[in-house]
């Protein structure tokens, strides 16, 4: 448990080459917003987010918040084998593009498992496992790839 208030428990702002892994973030009290909060990556950046296990009553377990690729390069953010339970909404990407979201498990949350808002486009997201959300996933960017993914609610149309 962190002090009351906090917002976060992991901030990462205009972070470039960065691995956030391994950690277990369990406060249950919550943080005032997310687990881990990753904002303004730059396009050339190398930022991985793995191996974490979030629990808790969170409104988010993992942002990705205006975030950029630069298409042809590296991929920019990767949030990959996290475990999430009991959030609000386990993954949350807020006007990003090209993040790829890989073989994660979300569970238990009161929202989606895994959202992308309005203007995040082009991301993939594949292997998650989404089980028990309310729903599983939920798309309002456009030319986002979500294949292979194991879901019970929400409706998104897999790529190729």
């Amino acid at each position: 448990p962190t002090c009351a208030g906090v917002e976060y428990g992991i901030n990462v702002f205009q972070g470039t080459n960065m691995r956030i892994r391994g950690n277990v973030i369990d406060d249950p009290s919550g943080f005032g917003d997310a687990g881990i909060y990753i904002g303004g990556t730059p396009p050339d950046a190398d930022l991985r987010v793995e191996r974490n296990v979030l629990n808790g009553p969170n409104d988010r377990g993992i942002i990705v918040e205006d975030s950029l690729d630069n298409p042809g390069k590296p991929v920019g953010v990767r949030v990959r084998k996290n475990t999430i339970t009991g959030a609000g909404i386990g993954i949350w990407v807020f006007g990003s593009n090209g993040v790829e979201i890989l073989t994660n498990a979300v569970s238990g949350t009161t929202a989606a498992g895994i959202e992308l808002t309005l203007n995040s486009n082009g991301n993939l997201i594949s292997g998650n496992r989404l089980i028990g959300n309310n729903p599983d996933v939920l798309d309002a960017g456009s030319g986002n790839c979500w294949r292979h993914n194991v879901y019970a609610t929400g409706t998104v149309a897999e790529c190729n």
